[in-house]
């Protein structure tokens, strides 16, 4: 069984996924709390793996196909945590 990247996340929508999610990523904090809109929805209905690169900066990492977007959101590194936490017990 293929597990890489390409793999996971290969096929065309995943450049359109790779776009919405440096847009959002770059637009701001409003951005970012903002409801996703239906294209984007679509866009995005690929798989997406997200790895935090640095929890104390609150960095993280969005993985579709062979792309990688890195930002920095201590508020979503917090909720991860927390459910990392929550669910190894």
């Amino acid at each position: 069984m293929d597990i890489s990247r390409r793999g996971l996340l290969g096929g065309g929508a995943a450049l359109a996924g790779v776009g919405a999610v440096t847009a959002l990523t770059q637009g701001g904090a409003s951005v970012l709390a903002a409801p996703l809109t239906a294209a984007e929805l679509e866009a995005l209905d690929i798989p997406v793996i997200l790895s935090v690169t640095d929890a104390k900066r609150g960095t993280l990492e969005v993985l579709i196909g062979e792309q990688a977007v890195e930002f920095t959101d201590r508020s979503l590194v917090a909720k991860l945590a927390r459910v990392a936490r929550k669910e190894a017990v």
